[in-house]
């Protein structure tokens, strides 16, 4: 009987023991073979009872029944063990939820800090839980004068998260020097980085030389989630760099222009270090600070170019009495020459810093600029009507007097654009003067003078003899101001006259 009970089993559902990965207890089976996981079959069991009714005499069915119960026995033990399982997950989803809550209830005194610690440390949150729970809140309530409790800005949040000892995620660090500057997710990623910053900028040629200032390694470290970048983003943080700050003593004749070329600085980046900073009262001895940007590393490259450059023309002047003062008649008129020239060029991560001519070739010979320029009668003085416009395509952002004893007008034009002599004259000065920047005065004759102020560079050069309308300088911003123009003035015996009235 209980052989053809056995030799007929068959069973929907076959056991197999609790499996880690799928968190299956059952398995459902329709087949006629029935398989027991494990590899066992039906018949094996029965082999295995009959061997212990056999050896120890006990009944075959008080086997059975002694089977069914450790069966059930262990039915019950996986179950139990699942439903826990299922329990402590519904836990640490809830101490997340009170923990955010804490985030966002938390004050500004002692204890609050302390409490988003103790949320921390009693939560299973891996950092970049903590990270978006603090990211996802703005602002979300002013202070309460009664309790003397604020929530905090995302900000904030993410600031105490950075500085508490939160679960760490295993990274590769980029060092420089020694320093861990960088980290990135994998080994290969921090490998790749410097092969990139090569190739950046080598441009892939063979022929370009190059060698790196600092030296680079790579280790393996533990840093906070949020703290791990890509590729790209480590290259470009290696090569944007820190922020370095210096004080700096005003010396005599400075203005902010003037140190912002010497130092190769913004004057934005002096106004965000110096917010307090009025550019029109500075002197000499005051001391302000100077925030520079330092890349952590340094990539020379050495590399020929070949350019072609232009030869500029000799331009030769004849001085007449047959033309009035100032007045310039071209005879021939000059023609630029051109060459072909090889260089050496020195580079600092992309930037020239030294550059060596290593071979010219004549490709146009340049055309002598022949000229006469009148030495007649001055200029009588008072208006005559001849006055022209220092630039063209301008706008005028200042007037005349303009509430501030204002001395001439502004007219804006881009960095570069020319300005032109206003009238025929001889260049008094030609260079720097304080608060005007790069000036330009030309005299012409009867005590009237025109002032050009905060060029970016000039064409002539003090004693030169200009035409009306030939190119002076450029529009820069020198000196004291806050935007490229052009301050022109004119001067009759000293006095400024309002340009308007006279142009």
């Amino acid at each position: 009987m209980n052989k053809r009970l056995f030799s007929g089993y068959k069973s929907n559902y076959v056991w197999s023991p609790y499996n880690e990965q799928s968190k299956d207890v059952f398995h459902g089976e329709n087949t006629h073979s029935s398989k027991i996981s494990s590899g066992f079959h039906p018949s094996k069991l029965v082999a295995t009872v009959a061997k212990i009714h056999s050896t120890l005499g006990i009944k075959r069915s008080t086997l059975l029944t002694a089977i069914g119960c450790v069966a059930t026995i262990l039915f019950i033990f996986v179950a139990s063990f699942s439903i826990v399982r299922a329990n402590e997950e519904n836990i640490r989803l809830e101490q997340q939820r009170v923990a955010s809550i804490n985030f966002k209830t938390a004050s500004t005194d002692t204890a609050s800090t302390e409490k988003i610690n103790e949320a921390i440390e009693t939560t299973e949150m891996d950092p970049s839980s903590l990270v978006s729970s603090a990211q996802s809140s703005d602002l979300l309530a002013s202070a309460d004068t009664a309790s003397g409790d604020r929530i905090f800005s995302r900000e904030d949040i993410c600031a105490i998260i950075d500085s508490m000892p939160i679960m760490k995620e295993s990274a590769y660090a980029v060092s420089v020097d020694g320093v861990n500057v960088v980290a990135v997710r994998t080994k290969d990623e921090a490998e790749s980085v410097l092969p990139s910053i090569v190739a950046q900028f080598t441009g892939g040629n063979k022929d370009v030389k190059y060698a790196l200032s600092e030296k680079i390694t790579v280790a393996g470290v533990k840093v906070n989630t949020r703290d791990i970048k890509t590729t790209a983003e480590a290259i470009e943080y290696l090569l944007s760099g820190s922020t370095k700050e210096e004080n700096y003593v005003i010396q005599e004749g400075d203005t902010i222009w003037s140190i912002c070329i010497e130092k190769g600085i913004s004057q934005e980046t002096i106004g965000e270090a110096n917010p307090d900073l009025d550019p029109e009262t500075i002197i000499a001895g005051d001391t302000i600070k100077l925030n520079k940007v330092v890349p952590f590393i340094h990539m020379t490259t050495t590399e020929k170019a070949i350019t072609n450059e232009a030869i500029p023309f000799e331009d030769i002047r004849e001085e007449t009495s047959d033309l009035p003062n100032g007045e310039l008649e071209i005879l021939t008129v000059g023609v630029v020459g051109e060459r072909k020239v090889t260089r050496e060029l020195v580079k600092v991560n992309g930037e020239i810093s030294q550059s060596k001519e290593l071979k010219s070739v004549l490709v146009s010979e340049p055309v002598t600029q022949i000229s006469r320029i009148g030495v007649g009668l001055p200029f009588a003085g008072g208006h005559s009507g001849s006055f022209i416009y220092p630039m063209s395509g301008f706008g005028v952002s200042s007037v005349f007097g303009d509430g501030r004893a204002h001395t001439g007008i502004d007219m804006t034009n881009p960095v570069g654009s020319p300005i032109y002599a206003s009238e025929s004259g001889v260049v008094t000065s030609a260079g720097w003067a304080g608060g005007y920047g790069i000036l330009v005065t030309i005299d012409h004759g009867g005590s009237v003078q025109t002032y050009y102020a905060h060029m970016s560079e000039t064409a002539v050069s003090s004693g030169q003899r200009v035409a009306k309308g030939e190119v002076v300088g450029y529009v820069g911003m020198t000196g004291n101001t806050t935007g490229p123009h052009l301050h022109f003035e004119i001067r009759i015996g000293g006095a400024c006259q309002d340009p308007l009235a006279w142009l």
